[in-house]
């Protein structure tokens, strides 16, 4: 953070009588907030031209995961084992008594192999597998309602990047949907729309 900035920050904070409310809605409208993370200075380091990329960690993509899915997070609880020798895998929290030394998470832009390792994890382990599968989670409630393919891939798209599908993703997720054959082989196809979904660039990472 820029310490001039943090200054600022603290100086607006006291004066409206530690307002924490405040703060964060002074946060959230700035300009700098709200930039883009494409970048028109394509070297600036320095003077927050655009927001830079962070990935979903820890514990709080296993939340997202399960709010996608349907699913409490409890049902994913023991699906994330440690990715490496860190006291704190990059899918936990610290323990309540954990030592302070111990309670960084690693930071997978920073470790390189370990951010692989955490993708590759995530794209392979039963962790969505377990959730999109579940038999009370998204999928299997929109099945039971009769919902047609065209609302399933709506919702789901909604539900996990927040935006309808473009027209391109529409077609290509109802025409992989559409070659099911029957109703056990449609459901495994909404389930793939989903995992695609949950595995995409524009999901794990925070624009």
């Amino acid at each position: 953070m820029h310490p001039a900035l943090l200054d600022a920050l603290a100086r607006d904070f006291a004066r409206n009588k530690y307002d924490l409310k405040r703060l964060l809605r002074t946060i959230c409208l700035s300009r700098v907030y709200q930039l883009d993370h494409k970048p028109f200075l394509e070297t600036d380091k320095v003077f927050f031209s655009r927001r830079r990329l962070a990935r979903l960690e820890g514990d709080l993509l296993i939340r997202v995961v399960a709010q996608v899915a349907g699913v409490k997070p409890s049902v994913l609880e023991g699906t994330a084992p440690f990715l490496d020798a860190r006291p704190v895998g990059p899918f936990q929290r610290p323990t309540r008594n954990a030592a302070p030394g111990s309670c960084e998470r690693p930071n997978p832009e920073a470790m390189g192999q370990a951010g692989l390792a955490s993708a590759l994890h995530l794209l392979n382990s039963d962790i969505i597998t377990k959730a999109i599968t579940h038999p009370e989670g998204r999928i299997a409630r929109l099945v039971a309602a009769r919902e047609t393919d065209e609302k399933i891939i709506e919702e789901l798209f909604l539900a996990t990047l927040s935006h309808p599908a473009t027209p391109e993703q529409h077609k290509m997720a109802l025409a992989h949907v559409k070659k099911a054959k029957d109703a056990a082989a449609r459901k495994i196809a909404l389930e793939d729309v989903l995992w695609a979904l949950l595995n995409s660039k524009e999901f794990l990472f925070i624009p």
